[in-house]
Formats: C-alpha cells, structure tokens, sequence
C-alpha cells in the first residue's frame, strides 16, 4: 500500500549547522548596497534598494524593529516552546505543534527550496538576515529590546533567525489554511452522541445555493442525506452531560470579490478583500512595501505580510492586485483505529511499524510536560488525547491517526515570491500553482482581466458513493479510504477566467455547488464539505448584481459593500414572526401567547427595522438573541443540549445557518423539527427574548444598543499594556464586515457582553489608473509598530472601526510625500 504522510521520504536538511548545532544561512553579507526604509504617516515602511536580497533584507530588518516580540511568539508556537515563557496555558498549543511537528517542516520546506528553488531561498535567507541585523542591535545595545521580551515583562532574548524559522511559521499558517480537522471533529461527535439527528439532518448543507463557479448548485436541492449518515449504528450513541469544545486551531474565513473592466467606470478591473483572522495586538499580518525594481531589480509589491514570513501574501504590485479567503479543500483525514497501537499498527488490513518520539515541553514555573507522539511513516500521526477538543470517546473508539498533505516539504516561498514578482494574470496563474498546500481562493486582476484560481494537492478519494466521505473520523479498517491513488488532477481544481457574469466573488463558499443537496457522497468527486453557511456570499452577491443593475462599479462601490452588516436572516425571520403573531387570537394552539403587549411591539420593530448591525441599533440587540432562542428551541432537543451548547459557542454561523435550511424548509423532514409548528417555535423564542431584555436591562423598552453590549477585542498573548480596550464597532455574526460572537456560554447561559475575537484584520480595494498601474485603498486594525506608546502602536483602529478607507501610497513620489521618517542601512562591510 503506497501513500504519504508526515515526514515521508525526509533526508538530510539543507542548511549547514553553525557552532551551536543550528541550522545558519548559507552565508554573504547584507545589504550588499545601502537600502533605503522610508516609514509614512500610517506607519507602513518602504523599503527601497538596489537588489531583490537587499530589498528582502530591508523588509527582514524592518519587521523585527517593528515586531521582533510577535516575532518571537510566532517562532516559539511554530517550534512549540510558548509555554517555557507563557506557563501552562500554552501547553496545549505546544503539544499541538510538537505532534504535527511544525519545525521538522519548516527543515524540509528548506530542503526542498535549496533543491528546487535555490534563488529562491537566497531571498529567504536576505531576509533573515536582515532579522538577525536588528537581532544584533540589540546585543549591542544599540537599540532596546521590545515590549514583551524585557527583564520586566516574559524577560526572553531572542536567538538569532535562520530560514528554517520562518519557513515552519509558514507551515503553522497553511495548516490554519487547510484546517478542516475541527469541523470533522464536529461532525463526528454529532453522529456518536445524536446519530438519529445526524441522519435526519444534511451537516453540510449550504444556507444559500452560491456556488463560487457559477452562482448557482451544481444539483438542484433537496435531496435524501447520503450514504454516510445511514450507516450509523446507535449502538455507539455516546452520552454526556457536558461537552466543552476547544478548537484545534481556529477557522478562519474571508471575503473578497472582482468586477471586471467591462463593468467598472473607468474601463479597468476593480477588486476587494478583507482577511477574516483573530483579532490579536499586533495584528497577525504587518504592511509592508518592497522596491527593488525603481533601481533594475523585479520587486515592487505592497500589501501585507504574516509576521514572521518574507514578502507579501496579500496586495499588489506594479502590476497585478490579489487577495484570498481560506478554500477548504479537504487535505486532512482521521482515522479510528481500534487494533491497538504498539511497535505496529493494523491499517486497512495490513501491518505498519509506529514510530515514537518523545517531546519534553518545558513549562515556565512548572515541571516539564513529557508527551510520546507516534508516528506511521507515510500515513500520519496519532493525536494526544491532551489536545484533542474534546475526549476522543466522542470521536472513536480507538486511537485516532492524524494525516496533512502538509506533512512533507512544500513550495508556499516560492509560490508567493512568484506572485509578488508577476507582470500579468498568466504569470500570476503560474505561482499559484506552485502551491502544494494552504490553498485559498485567490481572485486577481491586471489592468485587463480578472481571475480565480485555486491550487492545492486534494487526495483522489474515489468514487464518492462508494464508501462514507472522510467529513468525520472514518475506519481504518476500510484500505481503500487511505491516500493511495494521488491527487485530483488540476482540471478538478476551482478555476475562473472572464466570467459571464462580470465578476467573481469568494466567501469561504462552497467552490462547485456540490453540497446544495446537502449530501458529498453523490457528487462526481470529492473535493469538501467544510464550508461557510453562505450568509457572506450570498450577501456580496446580492448587493454587486444590484449595483450592476443601476450601472457600472466605482471604488466607492466596492468600499461600501465592504462596510454592509446586513444579515440575510432577517428576510426569512421576521417576516416569518409577524405571521406568527397575526395568528395569536386564532388558535388554540396560541393561547399562551394572548393578552402580551411586550411581544407584538417588539415584533412590529424588528419588521420596521432594517436588518443592519449597527452600534447604534436597538433592534439589533433584540434580533440577536431571538435569532439564538430560536436555534435553541429547534435545535436543543434533536442534537442534545451539551452539544448544542459546545457547538453554538465554538462555532457560531452553524446552527444560524441551519435555522434558516429549517425554516425554508431546504431539506426532507426540516418541520419535524419545528416541534409544535413554526409560529409555536418563533413566538416562543420572542417570549424568551421579552424576558432576556427585562431580566438584562429592565425591560423590553431600556435604553440599549448594539454597542452597549458588542464590541471588538484584540487579545493579546502577553496582556500587559498591549491588551487593550474593547473597540465597538458595527457588524454582526456572518455579516459582510463580520463581527462574529457567541450569545450562549459553554453551559447555554447567555453572555452579558457579546465580543467579537476574530474578523476583518484589514481591508483592501484597488483600482486602477489609466495606465494601468494599481491604486489601493486600505484600511487594518491596531496599527503598525508593536510597542505600547509608539504613534503607531494603535493609531489604525479608529478607521478600521468605521470600516473606513485611506489611500496606500506606492509611487515613489506619493512615499516621499507622505514619509514621516527615513533611515539607510548602510551596505555591510
């Protein structure tokens, strides 16, 4: 049996070690000219320099003066050592990475680069070096150690970088990018403790038929559940009392959208996005502008980089603009293996030797946490029951075998140095294509055309009808649900070019349609089954065909299409409730309802009301928790309350999602769920919104607003000065500008203060000009620097607030003219 898996194949890494044993960049000194960093009044540093190393080296430098802290933290979760300066809350997340092995990654992403793309790598280390420069003012005294890392804060000096750092950063961030793992886990406890629910209801159903490709499914719905659900056996149902889920590794999402030239005002493409990443100070992803090119080399590119990487993974350059949200292809599967785990294990009928390795954690102020991670060569690695979610009886019955395509050397480096250096959509296509795994769906526009491209390597699983999907943990009993026939080939792969409808657009949706019958196991091919709801997409849809319908598109547009917090639930709610309370009076059924003045005045403002969360909104604040008492009311009961409160607080578009399927009755069976009938079901979560707000705030009628109870935090992983106040600010749960929040606690309680910990870090629109250069808009949270008391340490979040737009200068002239600051390294003796 022929397959892949962690560290398959891996050989001798392709760095040499310096005098400590570590992997040291092959060497030449940096900058080999001056390089020239000019920093402007929104704090973003330009980096300009005679060469493509020099320029890198300037970014490398001027990433560490601004975030060497953050840095430091990426590196330490990436080789799994948070917690030898954090404590024991970070365990967890270094057992994490020691499991998945992060850092033996980054090795072999090395490896393959120096092998493969040795020009490529010599940019990598430029970088590094750069790094390691600002490293070594400090030693020296020449410059001070950044917050977080002084004697009196984690007191932490920061060793020296060498490529193999970044390059597993890089792989922490792909695994965040393929990371269905948490929604399969989901899936799974669903079918062992509610297996009836699992097979009455489609878990992958879609809110809204919005495929990326066409708009439309690609079958019509409903349709019978597949093959997958009927095969439950409620013998295993397992029950509890209480489950609390901690996700792996949190799921991110996005938007982003392109209208092509045909349909903007000045004849040329424009394009929008907007990263959905946890809101954290600093900020995950750092503005950045690399130009090589005004003195003969190939770089000029602004936009964004995650810290702790070289170049920039979100923006645009001379040429071409791009951004992305997170695709979902399924690259990761789990196994229940029940034959028992020793030097070999049995998997799909035959014997694989284990192998074991041992990983001491040290933990600040406690004894060190040893965890034996065991491995089978080719197929994956067994997670520790100390990282699971949830106890693995929820999962399996066995052990549980873990197996990522990104457990083998990548190319993400040079997939992203490609596209920072392409000159037109083709050559763009091309880097993409360079990507084995961390896929996202990139749209992208030159001054001509606009594209989506996604590239990945998605195991060939088969004739999906076969044998159950592997959407849930499945049996390793089963050999032919390993990864032993390859990958889709590309022509499988979600690929767009001059749409017919004259734009794209991407909202973490399902990319062909297959699942609008709510079923994987009958498409053509599997592909996934772990998408968004659709609220987005269908939203930025709706509104880019109504402005087309008034004409063609401005920046403006697009900016304003960005700030929408109009939840599409509403349309199918509200008027949904006024029905209802038009019956009370006219039927037994109702009587309990009589006689409540409360009730029909809260329904009449919520139909008068707009559907926009906005700060100021009462109405806001009432249709957020009837929305929640509503799910709970339908959904409590069938998926058992444990469950319904660990998945309402893990992941909280789901079951709003699901409510709407229910009530537009999108699936066989979906009023079996409205248990006394819809109008029962809708009045009775209004009386429990009635009593909420009068318990809450006093009455239905006090003076509260979305912003008296909502608000943005940005969480800090040493709190210290950098934590800072909650931020309010406008948006809701799968809204466009997305504010997501949980209503419910762990244990079905709802919350006092509803605060969002993830959203749009930053947002992004270009045009361009009429000679076809990109001009973009932007505005990002937090600010720039990562030092408490810097200007730019905060200066950001006011716009970003207000989902707000600011020019991003990029011209050399347009720099100089709104430089603040300017500083030249000095070539290297």
């Amino acid at each position: 049996m022929s397959s892949f898996g962690l560290f398959a194949g891996a050989s001798a890494i392709g760095c040499a070690p310096d005098e400590s044993g570590s992997l040291a960049p092959r060497g030449r000194a940096y900058p080999g000219s001056d390089v020239t960093l000019v920093k402007d009044e929104l704090g973003i540093t330009h980096v300009f320099a005679a060469t493509d190393a020099d320029a890198m080296f300037g970014e490398g430098y001027s990433m560490a003066r601004d975030r060497l802290f953050e840095m430091e933290m990426n590196r330490r979760q990436a080789r799994g050592t948070q917690a030898e300066i954090l404590g024991a809350g970070a365990v967890r997340g270094d057992v994490g990475a020691r499991t998945f092995g992060f850092a033996k990654l980054g090795e072999l992403d090395v490896e393959r680069a120096a092998k493969e793309a040795p020009e490529d790598l010599a940019l990598v280390e430029a970088w590094v070096a750069g790094v390691n420069r600002r490293i070594e003012e400090i030693e020296r005294g020449d410059a001070s150690l950044p917050y977080g890392l002084r004697p009196t804060e984690l007191d932490v000096t920061p060793e020296r970088w060498v490529a193999a750092d970044t390059f597993a950063i890089g792989k922490t961030l792909a695994f965040g990018l393929s990371n269905t793992l948490d929604f399969d886990m989901l899936a799974t406890a669903i079918r062992r403790v509610a297996p009836d629910t699992a097979a009455a209801v489609p878990l992958s159903l879609p809110t809204f038929d919005t495929a990326i490709l066409t708009g439309e499914p690609a079958a019509p719905p409903p349709a019978p559940p597949g093959p997958s659900a009927l095969e439950l056996d409620p013998t295993k149902r397992v029950t509890a009392e209480k489950i609390s889920f901690t996700p792996v590794y949190p799921r991110t999402g996005s938007n982003n959208w392109a209208v092509d030239a045909a349909h903007s005002v000045n004849g040329k493409p424009l394009i929008a996005g907007d990263p959905h990443q946890a809101l954290t100070s600093p900020s995950r992803l750092w503005p950045t502008h690399l130009n090589s090119a005004d003195a003969g080399g190939t770089l000029d590119v602004i936009g964004f980089a995650f810290v702790g990487t070289p170049g920039v993974q979100l923006g645009h350059n001379a040429h071409v603009a791009w951004t992305a949200t997170t695709n979902y292809a399924d690259v990761m599967d789990m196994w229940d293996v029940t034959s028992g785990v020793g030097e070999s294990v049995v998997l799909g009928g035959e014997k694989h030797a284990v192998v074991t390795r041992s990983e001491t954690i040290h933990v600040k102020g406690e004894e060190d946490v040893v965890v034996d991670v065991q491995e089978v060569p080719g197929f994956g690695v067994f997670l520790p029951e100390k990282m699971l979610p949830v106890p693995s009886v929820f999962l399996a019955d066995g052990a549980i075998l873990f197996n990522w395509i990104g457990f083998q050397g990548t190319r993400e480096g040079s997939a992203y140095l490609g596209i920072d250096r392409s000159t037109n959509i083709d050559e763009f296509e091309q880097a993409v294509d360079l990507l084995d795994v961390g896929a996202v769906n990139f749209v992208a526009a030159d001054e001509k055309e606009i594209t989506y491209r996604v590239h990945t390597h998605v195991p060939d699983r088969g004739d999906p009808s076969a044998r159950p999907m592997p959407w849930h943990v499945v049996s390793a009993e089963d050999p032919d649900s390993f990864w032993t026939r390859g990958f889709l080939p590309d022509d499988k792969l979600p690929h767009a070019r001059a749409p017919k409808e004259g734009f794209l657009s991407t909202a973490n949706n399902d990319p062909f349609g297959f699942l609008a019958d709510g079923s994987a196991e009958d498409d053509p091919f599997y592909y996934g089954a772990a998408y968004a709801t659709g609220f987005r997409a269908h939203r930025i849809r709706e509104l880019i065909q109504a402005k087309l319908a008034q004409g063609k598109m401005a920046r403006e547009d697009m900016e304003e299409i960005q700030r929408d917090t109009r939840q599409p639930l509403v349309d199918t709610l509200i008027p949904r409730l006024s029905k209802a309370i038009a019956k009370v009076g006219t039927t037994a059924d109702l009587a309990e309802f009589e006689g409540r003045a409360d009730l029909p005045a809260l329904a009449e403002r919520l139909a008068k009301w707009d559907g926009r969360f906005t700060r100021e909104s009462r109405e806001a604040v009432v249709f957020f928790a009837l929305q929640w008492f509503a799910a709970r009311r339908v959904f409590e009961g069938p998926f058992t309350t444990p469950l319904f409160n660990a998945v309402a607080d893990a992941s909280q578009p789901y079951f709003l999602g699901q409510l709407r399927n229910v009530l537009e009755g999108r699936f066989p069976g979906a009023d079996k769920l409205l248990v006394g009938g819809e109008s029962k079901v809708l009045l009775g979560a209004l009386d429990d919104t009635a009593k909420w707000l009068t318990e809450e705030y006093g009455g239905i009628d006090a003076p509260y607003t979305w912003a008296d109870v909502h608000g943005a935090e940005l969480r800090a992983s040493f709190a210290g000065e950098l934590q800072r106040p909650e931020i309010k600010r406008d948006g809701g749960i799968d809204t466009i500008n997305v504010s997501d929040c949980s209503f419910f606690d762990g244990d079905g309680a709802a919350k006092g203060a509803f605060t969002s910990y993830d959203g749009s870090v930053y947002r992004f629109v270009v045009a361009f000009d009429a000679s076809g250069r990109p001009e973009a808009t932007i505005d990002f949270s937090q600010g720039t620097s990562g030092e408490p008391g810097d200007p730019h340490f905060e200066d950001a979040n006011a716009l970003w607030a207000e989902a707000g737009h600011t020019h991003l200068p990029f011209a050399r002239a347009d720099v100089d003219a709104r430089g603040e600051s300017v500083v030249v390294i000095g070539r290297s003796p």
